[in-house]
C-alpha cells in the first residue's frame, strides 16, 4: 500500500443536492464543514461551476457520458412522463477507465438507470441495493420514521455512526484499500444521496443549527411579481404559498445540519486515503449534481427556476503537485459535462468523439478557459413538461421559458434575482444580446430545440 501507482488515483464524492453557499470555504457565516474547507485550502475551489441540467437523474448521465441532456436523451427522473435512458452502448468515462485498467467502485446513490446498473459502466465493485438496510436491520437500527414525508420533521433515531452516510463511507474506505493494491489505478466514486430531502438526521447534528439563530435567505420574501405563473404554482403543489420564516426555518437548518453530517463522513474518507499513503497520487473531487432552493424565493426543492441557488454548486479538487494549494478558479465550468472528459484525460484514456466538455486540467495548473458566459437546460419533470435554457456570465442571467414569460436577471444590482428586468426599455440591449448568445449555445451543442422557430423567437425578440 502507499506505493505510487502506474496511473494516478481518482476518488468523486458526488453528493446529491447541495447548494454551493451551503459551505464555509463559500462565505456561509457559521455552517460547520471543516473538512471540505480544509480539501480546499489543500487544492482548488471552482467558484463558477454549473449544473449542465438541475435534475438527479439527467445530472448524473450528463456526467456518465459527457453530453447535454438533450444528446445523451435522459430529461427527467423515472417518475415522469419522459422517462428514457441513454441509449445501451453510449460511450461512458468509466468504461473508458476501465480499458485503461483502472478498479472501478460504485458506493450510493446510483440513480441512472432503472434498468442497467453500476457494473453496465464499468464498475467492478458495489454494494447490492439492499446491503445497508440489512446491515442496519442486523445492527438493530429502528427505522426512520417520517412525520412528513418531504420535510424531515423527525428527528432520527439512529447515532451519527448508524446513518447511511457513515455506512457509505464505511465502505468506500473498504474500496480505498482494495484499490490501493491496484497497479493500474483505481476510480471510486460515492455518491451520497444526501443533503436531499428529506433531512431525518440524528443528534447532535439535528439540534447542531437552532432555528432561532438562523436568519432568512436575502430573497425568501420574494413576491414573484413579474416572473412566470408556474413559479407560483409550485408553492401552491407543496402547499407551502402560506409558510413563514418560522415554518422553514427547521427544515433549513436539518439540511445544514446533514450537511454537517457528510462533511464529517467525508472527513473520515480523506483520513483513510492519508492513512493508506494514496494522498500525493490521488485526484479528489468534491461535488454535487446541483442544488436546493430550501428556502430561497419561498420554494422547496426544485423544479421550473433557475435560480443560483438551484444551478451553481461547490467544486473542489485537490491534486498534489498538480494543483496550486488554496488556489480559486472563476472561470465558468460546466462541471458533470467537463469532469467526464477530465477523468479520461488524467487516466490518460482516450477521450470519446461523443464527449460534448472541456477538460479540467489546464484550469488545476491555473490557467483559464474561453468561456465568458455558461448554459443550463431544463425540460420538466414529475409536474410535466417546461422547456427551459439559461445562459449566464458574470453580471446577467437570461432564462429563456418555453411555454412562461422569460426572465433576465442583473446579478450585479440584484445578486438575488429578486427584479424580472425583460420588459425594462433600459435592458432591451442585454436582453436581444443574450438571446443571440442562447442560439450560439444551442448550435453548439447541437440543441434540438435551436429550430427555425425558437431562432426566430429569439431572433427578432418575439419571445415574451
Amino acid at each position: 500500500m502507499g506505493s505510487m501507482s502506474k496511473s494516478p488515483n481518482i476518488l468523486l464524492i458526488h453528493s446529491d443536492q447541495h447548494r454551493y453557499d451551503c459551505l464555509g470555504v463559500n462565505g456561509h457565516p457559521f455552517i460547520e464543514t471543516a473538512n471540505l474547507d480544509r480539501l480546499a485550502a489543500e487544492g482548488m475551489n471552482f467558484t463558477h461551476a454549473f449544473t449542465p441540467i438541475p435534475l438527479c437523474t439527467p445530472a448524473r448521465n450528463c456526467l456518465l457520458h459527457g453530453q447535454w441532456s438533450f444528446q445523451h436523451g435522459n430529461i427527467m427522473n423515472a417518475d415522469s412522463e419522459a422517462p428514457a435512458e441513454p441509449p445501451v452502448g453510449l460511450p461512458s468515462f468509466s468504461r473508458q477507465l476501465r480499458d485503461q485498467d483502472y478498479y472501478l467502485a460504485y458506493v450510493g446513490k446510483w440513480h441512472v438507470s432503472t434498468t442497467r446498473g453500476p457494473d453496465a459502466y464499468g464498475f467492478c465493485e458495489f454494494p447490492s441495493h439492499d446491503a445497508y438496510d440489512q446491515w442496519r436491520e442486523s445492527q438493530g437500527c429502528p427505522p426512520a420514521e417520517y412525520a412528513n414525508g418531504w420535510f424531515g420533521e423527525t428527528v432520527s433515531g439512529r447515532t451519527p455512526e448508524q446513518t447511511h452516510l457513515a455506512w457509505c463511507a464505511d465502505q468506500t474506505i473498504d474500496y480505498l484499500r482494495k484499490g490501493a493494491d491496484h497497479e493500474g489505478g483505481f476510480f471510486i466514486r460515492w455518491d451520497p444521496p444526501e443533503p436531499h430531502l428529506p433531512n431525518i438526521v440524528p443528534e447532535p447534528y439535528a439540534s447542531m443549527y437552532p432555528p432561532e439563530t438562523i436568519p432568512p435567505w436575502p430573497n425568501f420574501d420574494d413576491p414573484l411579481d413579474g416572473k412566470p405563473i408556474v413559479q407560483r404554482q409550485q408553492l401552491r403543489t407543496w402547499k407551502i404559498d402560506d409558510w413563514t420564516w418560522e415554518d422553514w426555518a427547521p427544515i433549513v437548518g436539518r439540511y445544514l445540519g446533514e450537511i454537517s453530517l457528510m462533511d464529517a463522513q467525508i472527513g473520515r474518507v480523506l483520513a483513510a486515503l492519508e492513512e493508506l499513503g494514496l494522498v500525493d497520487n490521488t485526484l479528489v473531487i468534491y461535488t454535487t449534481d446541483h442544488g436546493d432552493e430550501c428556502g430561497s424565493h419561498g420554494m422547496i426543492d426544485k423544479h421550473f427556476v433557475m435560480y443560483d441557488e438551484l444551478v451553481r454548486v461547490p467544486l473542489i479538487a485537490r491534486w498534489p503537485g498538480r494543483i496550486e494549494p488554496g488556489s480559486r478558479c472563476d472561470s465558468f465550468v460546466s462541471h458533470e459535462i467537463d469532469l467526464a472528459t477530465t477523468f479520461c484525460e488524467v487516466a490518460g484514456a482516450p477521450v470519446p468523439e461523443t464527449f460534448q466538455g472541456q477538460s479540467l486540467i489546464p484550469l488545476m495548473g491555473g490557467g483559464r478557459n474561453d468561456r465568458q458566459d455558461i448554459l443550463s437546460a431544463y425540460h420538466g419533470n414529475q409536474f410535466g413538461l417546461f422547456s427551459q435554457r439559461m445562459v449566464r456570465d458574470r453580471r446577467w442571467k437570461y432564462v429563456w421559458n418555453a411555454t412562461a414569460e422569460d426572465e433576465l436577471y442583473d446579478l450585479d444590482s440584484d445578486p438575488h434575482e429578486l427584479t424580472n428586468r425583460t420588459g425594462d426599455p433600459a435592458c432591451a440591449g442585454e436582453l436581444t444580446r443574450l438571446r443571440h448568445r442562447l442560439i450560439d449555445w444551442m448550435r453548439q451543442t447541437n440543441d434540438p430545440l435551436c429550430n427555425e422557430w425558437i431562432v426566430t423567437q429569439l431572433s427578432e425578440d418575439l419571445s415574451i
